[in-house]
């Protein structure tokens, strides 16, 4: 009996480990994304720097907007948008939230936003689901977004779906993304 018991446990560690290294967020089709966002821009990235507040690491991320695809706020081309990451590194400690993606000084990136309200910081909606980075390879730049660390809940049936594995990247030309992005924002019905 006891020799079932710690196979099972090996067992159910061996399906559970996988996971352990996953935030869990809900699967976010382009569609979804477009609509939940409060933001989408197409901008890039000047720098960042990580806050500490009551042992909480925040990374606030500074982006030049090339184009703002949604949003009431004005954001004209060429001005500037700080947003709120979690986690960080601040001297020799670093917090790491597995799924946040990972922008840097000099990136070109397309963003889905939300923001709680006009005091918050805008955050990436879906962590790495909404963040796409672009590849300017050539005369037909790519848009890729990568989802390792987190764990895809399905919205219906909340079972976890998949586990983002480390090839899990989406990759799409960078204008038929702005393109999906667009025919959204004009044919949702929500939207309009």
């Amino acid at each position: 009996m006891i020799r079932w018991t710690v196979a099972y446990a090996f067992l159910m560690a061996m399906l559970v480990a996988p996971l352990a290294q996953a935030t869990l967020v809900v699967d976010m089709d382009l569609p979804t994304l477009s609509r939940e966002a409060t933001h989408i821009v197409h901008a890039d990235v000047l720098g960042s720097s990580t806050l500490e507040k009551n042992g909480q690491f925040r990374t606030e991320v500074q982006l030049r907007i090339r184009k703002k695809m949604k949003g009431t706020r004005p954001l004209p081309e060429g001005s500037l948008l700080t947003i709120e990451l979690p986690g960080g590194t601040v001297g020799e400690l670093s917090q790491m939230v597995p799924g946040t993606p990972q922008i840097r000084a000099g990136d070109e990136v397309v963003l889905f936003l939300w923001q709680r309200n006009a005091t918050t910081r805008p955050r990436i909606l879906g962590l790495a689901q909404g963040a796409w980075r672009v590849e300017r390879n050539g005369d037909r730049p790519t848009a890729h977004r990568d989802r390792r660390g987190i764990g895809l809940v399905n919205p219906t049936t909340h079972a976890i779906e998949q586990h983002a594995t480390p090839s899990a990247m989406d990759r799409i030309e960078l204008n038929d993304l702005l393109k999906h992005i667009r025919e959204q924002l004009t044919t949702d019905p929500i939207l309009q």
